[in-house]
């Protein structure tokens, strides 16, 4: 449990955040030395027309498999996606600043600890108030480009991005830079929780309005709500253990493997 006491004061968050961003230029110089338009990078905000249709066909079969429809390709083909393309120039280096708060939004964020070399959690807030942190953070300290980013711009991190083009190097970056700080990162691995926000109707019990089949039909109603919600939490854990047993068997994440890469060892918390 986190309290005052091993949590890194703001001050302290913004100077590892500045320590990490401070490197960028020449850390854009080595991943992408052609230029960041030459460079594979620049597929994160301008996916090909070909990653365009994978990625409908995708989000088509997802939203079919949670409506409970048959599974289909949706309605667009690849030429039309390849008619609709525009080859704009990418946005040097705005898009590598941009991923780059991402990745650290990967880190620091989604349940995951940094932990200071006085054992202390580097907290940047819940997974909006991370994104608007770092959001903050890239307006004040990138004036030269003059940035409006908010929360949005990087919440849920690298989700949507992370398979058009390779995020290990922009991972391994900010991990070498945590390393150079001596800190440690703990891993959490996804998981879904089913919040319930309905709150119980009170029964009015007093003797002029108290009626015994309303109070018993409402009961009645309430159980019915609390064992669906409880049924559907369970659901829930079961999916979470069995996608944790298969992720013993599937690659590392790139973001794990990156912490690999640089710590020489899995971070803690990965399948334990």
């Amino acid at each position: 449990m986190e309290t005052e006491n091993n949590i890194e004061s703001e001050k302290s968050c913004a100077e590892l955040l500045t320590y990490i961003f401070s490197d960028f230029e020449n850390f854009l110089k080595r991943i992408a030395p052609d230029g960041w338009n030459n460079s594979e990078f620049r597929k994160f905000y301008h996916p090909t027309p070909e990653q365009q249709f994978d990625e409908y066909k995708t989000l088509s079969n997802n939203l079919a498999k949670l409506s409970k429809k048959p599974i289909t390709d949706g309605d667009k083909t690849l030429l039309d996606f390849q008619k609709e393309y525009v080859d704009e120039p990418a946005k040097e280096p705005e898009e590598c600043i941009e991923i780059l708060g991402n990745a650290v939004y990967d880190v620091f964020s989604n349940n995951h600890e940094v932990i200071s070399a006085s054992k202390k959690v580097y907290d940047l807030g819940s997974m909006r108030g991370s994104a608007g942190s770092i959001a903050d953070f890239l307006n004040s300290f990138f004036t030269e480009y003059r940035f409006n980013f908010d929360y949005i711009d990087f919440y849920m991190g690298t989700i949507f991005l992370r398979e058009r083009a390779d995020m290990t190097p922009f991972y391994e970056y900010v991990f070498n830079k945590l390393k150079e700080k001596d800190c440690s990162w703990k891993y959490s691995f996804p998981r879904l929780y089913l919040l319930d926000f309905k709150k119980a109707q009170e029964v009015d019990t007093s003797p002029e309005k108290y009626n015994p089949e309303e109070s018993l039909l409402k009961e009645l109603e309430r159980k019915k709500e609390k064992d669906k919600i409880e049924k559907m939490r369970q659901e829930l854990d079961d999916a979470y253990l069995e996608e944790l047993e298969e992720a013993k068997y599937k690659p590392l994440p790139k973001v794990v493997q990156a912490y690999k890469n640089i710590f020489g060892f899995l971070p803690e918390g990965f399948l334990q």
